[in-house]
């Protein structure tokens, strides 16, 4: 009968508003706000919590490569600007590039020869083929496929 009890319509619970003559000491804080910022504040404690977590078992010997190309002005990491790829690397690069193409070259050429001698026998005649036995041209000239088969 409990659950019967529960199924019975009852009043919305309504928090009183805020007093006229304490109107000047701001808004009413209900319970709903206050719950938002009971949560907002938790999880930023607990944000805060696992960065200094995360700070105090830091490795001092650590490494990363973007500590190479950032640098500290006021306080603030900033990154460096990339520098510019020279004459002589951008040859390099090329150079490099020709020789990876010419491979590429060589090795789908190979591809297309393997290829091509697989194929090979599509342009023989097909083995199974039907027969027929008439004895004179006329029958072989009446004779229609579509109704034999």
């Amino acid at each position: 009968m409990s659950s019967l009890k529960n199924l019975v319509k009852t009043r919305t619970y309504r928090e009183r508003s805020q007093p006229k003559a304490r109107a000047k000491l701001g808004m009413l804080e209900k319970h709903k706000d206050y719950k938002l910022r009971a949560v907002d504040f938790h999880r930023k404690e607990d944000q805060l919590k696992k960065m200094k977590e995360k700070a105090a078992l830091k490795n001092p010997d650590e490494f990363y490569f973007n500590m190479v190309r950032t640098k500290q002005v006021n306080g603030v990491h900033q990154k460096q600007d990339k520098a510019l790829v020279t004459e002589g690397e951008m040859g390099r690069f090329t150079k490099e590039d020709i020789g990876y193409l010419a491979m590429k070259q060589v090795s789908e050429g190979k591809k297309v020869k393997r290829l091509r001698a697989s194929l090979h026998e599509l342009d023989a005649a097909p083995k199974n083929t039907h027969t027929l036995f008439v004895d004179s041209g006329r029958e072989a000239a009446a004779f229609k496929k579509a109704e034999d088969f």
